[in-house]
């Protein structure tokens, strides 16, 4: 395989677990690239490979700790360093998000129990410890259910959504401020004439 030996990478897909159907369009939509035949001949293997479940997530498994081995041979390495790069984690923590997104069942994002023991001991084999591995399982099942209010390619996910400014409430701002200025007056009007 030309491309790193990853059949995740050979597919042009995030380590994680994918149905048949998502593997073979994503198949089709290389095959309509007319790519070269090395590309095509890995991309095929990839997917022969990966349309097995039970072979996929042995193999995510296998890629997955074999990353988090090599995370923690460089980190032994360096011992004046704090730990691993966040670029290592972050690696880590998407392919675990993706894995948890693939097992998520329809829109509701319900995770069966055996689903979330198995994540958890993939989040074991991969060093996350059980708090972070619940609190990504957690994001993953919110990002299932939530859909944003706006659309995501208008605002950068890191900016806060303005409120919405409309001409006419500044303007009724004012009129209930003069307004009570008014009433204010009038108050201290009728109570200087009855004293």
């Amino acid at each position: 395989m030309s491309q790193k030996g990853d059949y995740f990478v050979c597919l042009g897909l995030v380590p994680g677990v994918y149905s048949e159907q998502q593997l073979a369009d994503r198949l089709a939509d290389i095959r309509e690239a007319r790519p070269g035949q090395d590309r095509l001949a890995d991309a095929t293997l990839a997917y022969c490979v990966l349309r097995d479940s039970d072979r996929q997530r042995r193999y995510l498994s296998r890629l997955l700790v074999g990353r988090a081995t090599l995370r923690r041979g460089r980190d032994a390495d360096r011992p004046d360093e704090a730990g691993p790069s966040s670029a290592d984690d972050g690696d880590l923590e998407a392919a675990f998000s993706a894995s948890v997104a693939g097992l998520l069942e329809g829109d509701s994002g319900v995770l069966r129990y055996s689903n979330r023991r198995r994540l958890l001991d993939l989040a074991a084999r991969l060093g996350i410890n059980p708090f972070e591995a619940n609190l990504l399982i957690e994001r993953a099942r919110f990002r299932a259910t939530h859909r944003p209010a706006w659309p995501t390619d208008q605002l950068p996910p890191d900016q806060p959504v303005p409120l919405p400014t409309h001409p006419s409430s500044r303007a009724v701002r004012w009129l209930i401020a003069i307004g009570l200025a008014l009433l204010a007056d009038v108050v201290l009007l009728a109570v200087l004439l009855r004293g």
